[in-house]
């Protein structure tokens, strides 16, 4: 992806190419920014089905779909038709990020979740369950230390979606990465170098 501010998602339309039969290409934006909210009304992450499956492809991975809680405390997917004992969570968290041009409301699944969360879910949950409804937890200081973690690197997907007969762009973190202040020194001083000539 091409390598922008957060205010091009807006100001270039990013995702609302469309081929004609209302379906929105996808647009890729590589941003250098910081989380300055998280959505904490709902959960960062949710419970997923940890059995293998075949994918059609042929090879096997994690089934990661939703799980249900049964009264017998087991969890069961319904898209293998089998229980487990313990979900493997997964993040599903939204952000707003900001940089110095402006902001935007991203969703971040799983493996960009543990690199801003510096945890895996599992382990989120884990503080989750110990907290209880207690406002000064471990949980709850981890989930809002996300804000002071630092800078990232975030490549950003831009699509735009239909809900409820509204299109708007949903943008999606692909990849975060904290940001590696030497190579963005070098990184900047090519991008100043290219500007001089």
């Amino acid at each position: 992806g091409e390598r922008g501010g957060l205010a091009d998602i807006k100001d270039k339309s990013l995702g609302t190419r469309d081929d004609g039969l209302g379906n929105y290409q996808q647009d890729v934006l590589v941003a250098k920014a910081q989380v300055t909210f998280i959505q904490s009304d709902k959960p960062v992450s949710y419970p997923a089905c940890p059995l293998q499956r075949r994918n059609a492809g042929g090879e096997e991975r994690m089934c990661a779909k939703k799980l249900t809680q049964q009264t017998d405390d087991t969890w069961f997917c319904e898209t293998c038709q089998q229980s487990c004992h313990r979900p493997k969570y997964r993040y599903i968290a939204r952000f707003t990020v900001a940089d110095q041009t402006g902001s935007a409301w991203v969703t971040a699944f799983d493996e960009s979740g543990v690199v801003i969360f510096g945890k895996d879910a599992d382990d989120m949950e884990t503080l989750k369950e110990a907290s209880g409804d207690d406002e000064n937890s471990e949980y709850s200081a981890a989930v809002n230390n996300i804000k002071y973690n630092g800078t990232y690197l975030l490549k950003i997907g831009v699509k735009c979606e239909s809900w409820q007969d509204e299109v708007r762009p949903k943008a999606v973190i692909k990849v975060a990465e904290k940001v590696d202040y030497a190579k963005e020194s070098k990184y900047l001083l090519k991008a100043i170098d290219d500007l001089l000539k």
